[in-house]
């Protein structure tokens, strides 16, 4: 999988003055790719921090509550 996408990079170097818009294409997929992933592994954190400091803070006012 990784030599395919290994090769496939390769090559666009190697073409890339014959043939730009396979590389410009090959650009656009990998930050398209990236971007994507980012923004869900970003999103994924928000909202596990999110849930942790949310059930701390609920935590807190129950105990502030009792006393």
């Amino acid at each position: 999988y990784t030599g395919h996408h290994y090769n496939l990079l390769r090559q666009a170097t190697i073409d890339a003055k014959t043939l730009p818009s396979s590389l410009d294409e090959f650009i656009f997929n990998f930050i398209l790719v990236g971007v994507v992933s980012g923004s869900m592994i970003m999103a994924l954190i928000l909202l596990l921090w999110g849930f942790r400091f949310g059930g701390s803070t609920r935590r807190n006012d129950l105990e502030v509550k009792k006393q």
